[in-house]
């Protein structure tokens, strides 16, 4: 995926209704203080509430150290699929 990025992904609770976005954006340089250990390119991960405000002191470490074996795919588990779905 090229610099500036960003793919949303909706989480939903028992009943259906939405109960966070979650995210992950990339943007020149923004990982550069990161290890390269860590480092997912230049993306970075959120999550923000259902009412659309960003969850504060959220810990992106889970999702970087998860991701991180995703490289070849743009750290992304679904990118193949959305390469399918373009055609």
């Amino acid at each position: 995926l090229p610099i500036g990025a960003a793919v949303v992904t909706v989480s939903l609770d028992e009943d259906g209704a939405i109960s966070s976005y979650e995210t992950m954006e990339s943007r020149t340089g923004w990982n550069a203080a990161l290890p390269p250990l860590l480092r997912n390119g230049d993306f970075q991960y959120g999550r923000f509430d259902k009412t659309g405000r960003q969850v504060a002191n959220f810990n992106q470490a889970p999702c970087l150290a998860c991701h991180k074996g995703k490289e070849a795919d743009s750290f992304m588990f679904t990118h193949q699929q959305l390469v399918d779905a373009k055609g």
